[in-house]
C-alpha cells in the first residue's frame, strides 16, 4: 500500500517502485477491478538532502553501513538530486529520462568534486570484478582438454557470485559414540545438516578431545565432494538442546559454534 526505501541507484529505485500497488484494491485493501481507490500513490525515500556542495563523506554519514553496499556516492547524488527535482516520475514513460540522468556521461560530468574519489574507486572495483568474473567464466567452446582458457581445477573453489568469501559447515553430531549428519534424512542429507556462514568466522576444523585432525579428515570422505569446500563442525550436547563445537576462523584463532534448532548457528569468539 506505501513504500519506504532508502537512497539507492536509480535503477533499484525504479525496481522497488515496481512493488507500490501492483494491484488495484479499494480503500479497504481487497481486490477489484478498475480505478484504485486508495488515493495517490506515494513513494517515501529516506535520503541525504543533495546540497549543491556536499562533503564527501555525504552519504557514508548518513548511512554507515550502506555507503560500502552502494560505493559510487556520485550516482547516488544524482539520483537524489534528480529525484528531488523531479518531483514525480512514471513509468515507463520516464526510463530513459531517469537512466540517462545518473548514468549518462554528460551526467557523470555534474557530480560534485568531493564525491569523484567515491565515483573512481567504485568505477575501479567494477573494472576489477568483470576481470575476476571473465576468469572465472568456464569457455564451453574451448572443450575439457584446454586448461589454458579453462581455469578450473579440482581443487579451485570458483565463485559464483561476487563479494564475502563463504564457507559450508557441515554440522555432525556423537550418537552411540558414532559420527552422523546433524539431520537424519532419508535424501539430502548434507544438504539438510549444513549451514553457510562467513570464512571470516569459521575457516578450518580444529581437533577436539574425541577426534583427531587426521580422525576428522577420514569422515570426511562421506561429504560432498569429500568435504574439500566444507568445514566439519563436530556438536556436543552441553545442555538441553543447546549443542556446542569448536573450528578455526581465518585469523586461525579457536572460535565456539553453538548451534540450537530454535534459534539456529552462533559464532563466539
Amino acid at each position: 500500500d506505501e513504500l519506504i526505501t532508502d537512497l539507492a541507484p536509480i535503477d533499484l529505485i525504479i525496481q522497488r517502485a515496481g512493488r507500490l500497488r501492483r494491484h488495484t484494491r479499494n480503500q479497504e485493501g481487497d481486490r477489484i477491478e478498475g480505478t484504485d481507490q486508495r488515493g495517490q500513490a506515494v513513494l517515501h525515500i529516506f535520503s541525504p538532502d543533495p546540497v549543491e556542495e556536499p562533503d564527501k563523506d555525504w552519504y557514508a554519514n548518513f548511512f554507515k553501513t550502506a555507503q560500502f553496499i552502494y560505493e559510487n556516492h556520485g550516482q547516488l547524488w544524482l539520483t537524489a538530486k534528480l529525484l528531488k527535482q523531479a518531483g514525480k516520475f512514471q513509468m515507463p514513460d520516464d526510463a530513459r529520462t531517469l537512466i540517462e540522468g545518473v548514468y549518462g556521461e554528460g551526467a557523470q560530468a555534474n557530480i560534485p568534486d568531493n564525491l569523484l574519489q567515491h565515483a573512481w574507486d567504485a568505477e575501479g572495483n567494477n573494472k576489477a570484478n568483470i576481470s575476476i568474473a571473465r576468469l572465472n567464466a568456464l569457455k564451453l567452446t574451448a572443450g575439457y582438454a584446454d586448461n589454458v582458457a579453462n581455469r578450473w581445477w579440482d581443487e579451485a573453489i570458483t565463485p559464483t557470485r561476487l563479494g564475502e568469501e563463504t564457507t559450508t559447515l557441515y554440522l555432525a553430531k556423537r550418537e552411540n559414540g558414532q559420527l552422523t549428519p546433524w539431520r537424519d534424512e532419508p535424501n539430502f542429507t548434507w544438504s539438510y545438516s549444513s549451514v553457510s556462514i562467513r570464512t571470516y568466522w569459521v575457516s578450518k576444523e580444529v581437533a577436539t578431545p574425541e577426534y583427531s585432525l587426521d580422525e576428522i579428515e577420514s569422515f570426511k570422505e562421506q561429504l560432498p565432494a569429500k568435504g574439500k569446500f566444507g568445514v566439519l563442525v563436530i556438536l556436543k550436547e552441553t545442555e538441553e538442546e543447546i549443542w556446542q563445537g569448536q573450528a578455526l576462523n581465518e585469523a586461525g584463532k579457536i572460535v565456539t559454534v553453538l548451534y540450537t534448532p530454535t534459534s539456529g548457528l552462533e559464532v563466539k569468539q
